[in-house]
């Protein structure tokens, strides 16, 4: 019974008051049918709620006081960390904290907040020191969050978001974000509809269906973010209204493109014609129609002939782009006919002068974007060893392009001696370390070095 008893303490350092009766009442509950069995041991006198509270408190304030000379020493650490800004030192510290139990977040929710002119040190312990209170959920700090987000500093809110995105009241939390969402501004604004995505429920779904209607275009760009982050599917009918109009498709490509492919059942014809006919929009940026063209080929397996003819349409475009773009797209969704009309003027290039290195650079690159990545690396071969002869060559293309054939045929070894060679810049590197084509190299500690990213 004893041990009963002190587990039940324990359990309620961290829940509400509401909770806490219930507790004592089930554990009274309890009492009560061992008593009736024969407990070998009833208690000589039942607690009155009085003196259970009055001994819950000590309780906690006694664990409390335990729990806050290790607090404070991890926080301690965290902010020498932060104000080096060593990653993996905050990583670590953040991680003790979390290993304390949620019995330390009444400790910790007060430094989520480091004030209105903290400077980036303060900031980044206070970002750790959320992160630490996101992977501890309880409802004993519910109350401290909502009113750093009601008074806080703009950090202060962020983070508080941040926690309540995890929250274990959802259906307490989830009214009053949205009371907020409604009234807040800026980037506040989005990370609390990001928390609310995060949270679920009949009040998130409301408030995105606002906010895919919003007059903000950074707050319907970030809504469709958030739906792709949570497969929120259940939104397509909304989302796809966007694709009425060539200027919101326009405006929201890379959200659509990003919903699209976490949602792929809902992709249907009526949504691929919107990207198409917003591809053939002469008005629309160049880049924009070339970039939707690319998108579509993931949906290749939805094309039937009708889409294909729309497709075809944007094959004779005047601007060679947006031509190259719909015939590459044209193939990579089963027309048999679309890869030789494209590489008609490059082979013809190469006829009438086969010594000259930037032809064969320029028909790899294209074979690399039609998925032919071993005739692709045939090209980039020939074009480096061409180039030795020619000065006009840019080599640095060439020698891109040809470890993008070797990683896309997982062959990293040969990736990383090409890029060795490669006469490349630091930046260059940096930004090449950044394509999912490098992903798994950048992740091997035998390749990473190559991208000098350390």
């Amino acid at each position: 019974m004893k041990n009963l008893r002190t587990s039940l303490l324990l359990a309620c350092l961290t829940l509400p008051a509401a909770e806490v009766l219930a507790e004592r009442a089930h554990a009274d509950r309890a009492q009560e049918t061992l008593a009736q069995k024969g407990d070998p041991k009833p208690p000589q006198k039942r607690e009155t709620l009085q003196e259970f509270l009055e001994r819950l408190k000590q309780l906690r304030d006694g664990v409390q006081t335990q729990l806050s000379g290790s607090v404070n020493d991890i926080v301690r650490a965290l902010e020498m960390e932060a104000q080096v800004r060593r990653l993996p030192g905050c990583d670590a510290q953040k991680d003790k904290l979390v290993a304390l139990g949620a019995e330390a977040a009444p400790l910790l929710v007060g430094k989520i907040d480091p004030g209105a002119n903290a400077n980036d040190a303060q900031k980044l312990s206070a970002q750790y020191i959320a992160q630490a209170l996101a992977g501890m959920p309880t409802p004993s700090i519910t109350d401290a969050l909502l009113l750093v987000l009601q008074n806080g500093s703009l950090d202060g809110r962020k983070n508080a978001l941040r926690v309540l995105a995890v929250t274990p009241e959802p259906a307490r939390v989830a009214p009053l974000l949205g009371q907020f969402f409604r009234q807040a501004q800026g980037q506040v604004r989005k990370d609390a509809l990001a928390a609310l995505v995060k949270l679920g429920g009949k009040e998130s779904e409301q408030i995105l269906g606002e906010a895919l209607a919003d007059p903000s275009v950074d707050i319907v760009r970030t809504a469709l973010a958030a739906l792709a982050e949570a497969k929120g599917a259940a939104h397509a009918p909304r989302v796809q209204r966007l694709l009425a109009t060539t200027r919101d498709v326009v405006q929201y490509q890379d959200g659509l493109i990003a919903f699209y492919r976490a949602c792929p059942e809902t992709v249907e014809k009526p949504v691929l014609m919107g990207f198409l006919r917003a591809a053939e929009d002469v008005a629309a940026a160049r880049d924009a129609r070339i970039k939707i063209l690319g998108a579509l080929a993931d949906f290749g397996e939805h094309f039937d002939g009708e889409l294909k003819k729309e497709a075809r349409i944007l094959s004779g475009a005047p601007e060679r782009e947006i031509r190259e773009a719909a015939l590459i797209l044209l193939h990579l969704v089963g027309d048999k006919s679309a890869k030789k009309e494209l590489l008609a003027d490059y082979d013809d290039q190469i006829e009438r002068n086969k010594l000259w290195a930037n032809s064969w650079e320029q028909r790899a690159a294209v074979l690399y974007r039609l998925g032919d990545w071993k005739d692709a690396q045939r090209d980039y071969l020939q074009a480096i060893n061409l180039a030795k002869n020619d000065i006009r060559a840019r080599l640095d293309d060439a020698y891109i392009g040809l470890a993008r054939c070797y990683a896309q045929q997982n062959k990293p070894k040969e990736a990383a001696s090409t890029l060795e060679k490669a006469p490349v810049s630091l930046k260059q590197l940096a930004e090449l370390a950044k394509e999912p084509v490098f992903a798994k190299m950048v992740e091997n500690p035998k390749y990473r070095g190559v991208f000098k990213i350390d």
